[in-house]
Parts: C-alpha cells; structure tokens; sequence
C-alpha cells in the first residue's frame, strides 16, 4: 500500500462537488420525510418530528410499508422501489465520500479511507483507500441532484388523488374562562352612560 498523507484542504473544485452531494442529499431526505409524513396525512413539521433520528434506510422502510398500507397502485409502488434502491446504492457511494477520511499520495492523487478494520501491531490504521477524481464527484454531485427532483416531482404527481389530506383538528373545550381584563367584549358590569 502506497504512503499516504492526511488531507485537511481539498481543492475547491472537490470541495464544492462535496458540497453540493451533502446539500442535494439533506433535500432528498427531507422530501422522503415529507412523502412519509403525507402518507400519514401529517403536517411537514409533525413528519420531521417522527422522522427527524432516523436515518435513511429505516425512513426508506416507513416508507414502502406506509405505501402498502395506503394500498398505493402496485405500478406506483414498483416505481417507489427503483427510486429507494437508486436512493440506496446512492447512500453508500455518498456516505464513503462525505465520512471517510480523505488523503492524498506523494503524486498529489486524492483518496478516502474507509476505516474497517482497527490498527495494526505497528499503530497504523487500518482499511482500504479508494482513489477519488474530481470528475467522480461531480457526477455523483449531478445523480443525486437528478434523484431528488425526480424523487419529488414524482412524488407530487402521484399524490394529487389517492393519499389522504391533513389530519383536520378537533378543537379542544377550554380548560378556563376566558380573562375579562383581557378581552374588552366580555367585560362585565354596569352598562356605559351616554353623556350628552
């Protein structure tokens, strides 16, 4: 294995493709977040309260499973299958890039470090080093930007009929009269005179 070096500053080029992955990525989990919560006819804000620790594979379950259980078209749920397992094989290339460690050999070729194994007798971390070329992240920058659209437009074209709208609130009885100081309307007592 060739001498590596621990790289801290990526060229900007690579930086921003990392970049764009993560913010691209944040967006397409959120839009899963959002299908999950209009499968259980919540509010965005309710769904990410229930989605918020998870992370994607067990979203991605809740997901097919709300589907199913919403008796969606099977053509409509064959469709949501292809979008999780490009979402999937997506995630691990993504998660290898944004977590792993990146270094660089004497020839100034970028690579990230996967830490599978531990140290070995010498203290030396131990793993493998995929190379990484600013052209790979691009594309993959480009992938996840394209599945998230698509993700979500599709999404909101299927869900104009079948799914159930927000959950309507029942308004609850007031524990307490209301506070005639504050309210001008309620005050009680003797009517005002007129002066003349």
């Amino acid at each position: 294995m060739p001498k590596f070096y621990y790289e801290t500053d990526l060229p900007a080029p690579m930086a921003q493709c990392l970049g764009r992955i993560t913010s691209n990525w944040a967006t397409l989990e959120f839009f899963v977040g959002h299908a999950i919560g209009q499968l259980l006819g919540v509010s965005d804000k309710e769904a990410r309260v229930i989605v918020t620790q998870m992370n994607l594979r067990p979203k991605l379950e809740i997901l097919v499973l709300l589907a199913r259980l919403r008796r969606i078209k099977p053509d409509k749920t064959a469709r949501l299958l292809r979008f999780i397992a490009q979402m999937n094989r997506l995630h691990a290339r993504r998660r290898e890039l944004v977590h792993g460690v990146w270094v660089r050999d004497r020839k100034g070729n970028f690579y990230v470090v996967k830490h599978w194994g531990g140290k070995d007798q010498e203290n030396r971390i131990t793993g493998s080093a995929a190379p990484v070329r600013e052209h790979d992240l691009r594309a993959l920058a480009r992938d996840v930007q394209g599945l998230a659209r698509a993700f979500w437009w599709w999404w909101n074209n299927q869900t104009s009929g079948p799914l159930p709208s927000r959950r309507k609130r029942v308004a609850q009885p007031r524990s307490r009269p209301r506070n005639p100081d504050r309210n001008p309307k309620a005050r009680v007592g003797r009517p005002r005179s007129s002066r003349k």
